[in-house]
């Protein structure tokens, strides 16, 4: 059985865009970062059953994106369904550093099976 991860992986990679999971310092933008947000189990008998995990993708980059209909964010979603994975719909944070005057803009998105 593939793991979700492996799953997120594979389904973004044909994108091409950088991509790396947890955190990363040295990536150009645009980027994609994957982070898992919840992984919990039930337990029946004294065993798993059931598990369930969810991940966070963060897109990057330095363009503003229209979360609703944007071809990149759109892109993303439909290759993550295309293998079998529910998602979220976007949403946008807007990151500001006022020392070097730039902004990055954060979309999010949760997968999970």
């Amino acid at each position: 059985i593939m793991s979700v991860k492996r799953k997120i992986l594979e389904a973004l990679q044909p994108l091409n865009i950088d991509m790396a999971h947890e955190i990363s310092y040295q990536m150009e933008l645009p980027k994609i970062i994957t982070n898992v947000v919840s992984h919990r189990a039930i337990r029946l008998s004294d065993r798993k059953h059931l598990k369930h995990i969810r991940y966070q993708i963060s897109y990057f980059d330095k363009t503003p994106r229209d979360v609703e209909d944007d071809l990149i964010l759109n892109s993303i979603s439909d290759a993550l369904e295309k293998a079998n994975l529910n998602t979220t719909e976007w949403i946008e944070i807007i990151e500001t550093d006022d020392e070097v005057d730039d902004t990055i803009f954060h979309y999010i998105i949760e997968v999970s099976i």
